[in-house]
């Protein structure tokens, strides 16, 4: 169950757990609170498709409820914050037996992506699911400590990553021009999301390397003043706002290096679609997962902190580095923790495990 199918991170992990669940004990129906998005198209032609007609989480809790004493689900999982807890609010109208997991996508204990009255709301609320299926370690330790939610309620399961789709989706001739480094952002563009202190670093970096160029993948309610803050720090020519890209993946397979600038993140999809394709990465050491990819390779580079001074200095380290040694194999055993071939039978037996209890 999710809000819409939109182009994001959470709901490419979705569509890629319906289109790999093993039909033989799986039988998968996909429940929207908005029957809208891109990727509408990409569930698989065998997965029921149900509208809630509910276009804010508070109004969907009876249209879950109604449906799920129309379906009779054993179990329900369910993404992102609003999502798990209109699925949560309902539990008392649901069938007996019907068990909750929500998968949570974001570092919701945390300021930057909840306020303190959200976060007290989820404190009440999460520990009445089943089962919390967190990003990684991190979020783990973060939920049982500051939402208070037993440590046998939560689990960790990373996003799965199609190293062999990725690289068809990527193949193409580049997108970018001139002679570079290339560097390339991809997300969407939200305070959390630090694209500012990318572009704040930008002229450290160009600075080092004077025909670098910043390509923005994404759109957000703050494009128009990350424009703004591009032409004041005087980097205007060197940065391009694209959009958001149905296929970003000629992007990230042709980039230099992909820059991750966020003051918090769950799990970023995107660096670990990056270092499938051959791409190093350099990120803010910020709040998640980001840590736990980086203690796994090499290719991924942390800043010293949050901020745009040691953010350039890493990026200005990377680029000598790549520079020096400009090979661009992807790790195998790296990517085989993440692949879909080990990640969706942990969705699988977690549900079973739920249910069976």
């Amino acid at each position: 169950m999710a809000g819409s199918l939109h182009i994001g991170g959470s709901e490419h992990v979705l569509i890629g757990i319906l289109k790999r669940l093993e039909r033989n004990s799986f039988e998968p129906h996909l429940a929207l609170l908005s029957c809208e998005g891109d990727f509408l198209d990409a569930v698989p032609p065998d997965v029921a498709i149900h509208s809630l007609g509910a276009h804010r989480a508070r109004m969907a809790s009876w249209p879950i409820a109604r449906l799920c004493w129309k379906l009779r689900p054993q179990a329900i999982v369910s993404f992102a914050a609003h999502v798990n807890s209109a699925v949560i609010l309902a539990k008392p109208a649901l069938p007996a037996k019907t068990h909750i997991l929500a998968r949570e996508g974001a570092n919701i204990t945390l300021a930057e992506i909840t306020s303190a009255a959200q976060r007290i709301v989820l404190r009440m609320l999460y520990p009445r699911a089943d089962l919390i299926i967190c990003q990684s370690d991190d979020m783990v330790r973060r939920m049982a400590s500051r939402l208070r939610i037993p440590k046998d309620k939560l689990v960790r399961i990373y996003n799965p990553v199609d190293a062999s789709e990725l690289r068809h989706f990527a193949q193409g001739a580049s997108p970018f021009h001139g002679r570079g480094p290339h560097l390339l952002s991809v997300g969407s563009l939200l305070r959390v999301k630090g694209t500012d202190l990318l572009i704040h670093a930008l002229p450290a970096v160009l600075s080092a390397c004077p025909d670098a160029d910043l390509t923005v993948v994404g759109r957000g309610p703050l494009e128009g003043e990350l424009r703004s803050l591009a032409a004041h720090a005087g980097v205007e020519r060197a940065v391009t706002f694209v959009g958001m890209q149905s296929n970003p993946y000629p992007f990230i397979g042709h980039a230099d290096l992909l820059v991750i600038s966020s003051r918090s993140e769950a799990l970023p999809n995107v660096a670990l679609e990056a270092l499938a394709l051959g791409t190093p990465v350099v990120a803010t050491d910020c709040p998640g997962g980001i840590r736990e990819i980086a203690q796994r390779t090499e290719r991924l580079s942390l800043a010293t902190g949050v901020d745009s001074r040691t953010l350039a200095l890493a990026i200005n380290e990377k680029l000598a580095i790549l520079c020096a040694n400009p090979d661009r194999t992807a790790e195998d055993q790296f990517l085989s923790e993440f692949s879909p071939e080990r990640i969706i039978p942990m969705y699988q037996d977690v549900v079973e495990r739920v249910v069976a209890a």
